[in-house]
């Protein structure tokens, strides 16, 4: 984790989003059993969270918005789970 938070902000943009889609790749392999698919879309929703942020300083450094293949909108639907970011972080934070 240390490696990422000393990135360049659009590099560590990248590797949030990219662990974002590898828990949302494991929420739908743990369908199965809810409790644990809701934990890995909570992770995604907050990895999805530090990507937003990490492109808002990179175009804060920068002055143009970066150009980082971004999934930002993107709505995630797991049968059964909310697509929230709000109420799925909000609940994160309480894990």
């Amino acid at each position: 984790m240390t490696a990422i938070s000393m990135a360049v902000a659009s590099e560590r943009a990248k590797r949030y989003r990219e662990l974002a889609h590898d828990a949302r790749v494991q929420a739908t392999r743990s369908e199965h059993v809810p409790r644990i698919a809701w934990a890995y879309m909570s992770m995604a929703v907050r990895w999805e969270e530090f990507a937003l942020e990490a492109d808002a300083e990179a175009e804060d450094m920068s002055g143009s918005a970066p150009d980082s293949g971004s999934a930002a909108g993107e709505v995630v639907v797991l049968r059964g789970y909310p697509s929230a970011g709000a109420t799925l972080s909000s609940n994160f934070s309480k894990l």
